[in-house]
């Protein structure tokens, strides 16, 4: 990628691929997901040689006592009525 690309391949529907080829959804997606956990998304580009994408997550060691959320009790059941 050049630098211009670069600079912009995480902004949500930034494409270079042409109409219904890509949605420009992916980097985006994967750097949301970092930023959301604390971590980061790095990426480096040489045109013509390749793109490299890293996405560095926090580690969790046994005993952290930050709490994770599992999704428990997020769910409300609805019960339809009948008529």
């Amino acid at each position: 990628m050049d630098a211009a690309t670069l600079a912009r391949a995480a902004e949500p529907f930034f494409t270079t691929k042409g109409i219904g080829k890509g949605t420009g959804l992916g980097l985006s997606m994967i750097h949301g997901l970092a930023e959301q956990s604390g971590g980061r998304m790095v990426m480096r580009s040489q045109a013509g040689e390749g793109t490299t994408v890293e996405l560095w997550l926090p580690q969790v060691l046994a005993g952290d006592e930050r709490q994770v959320f599992s999704g428990a009790g997020a769910v409300e059941e609805i019960h339809p009525i009948a008529r």
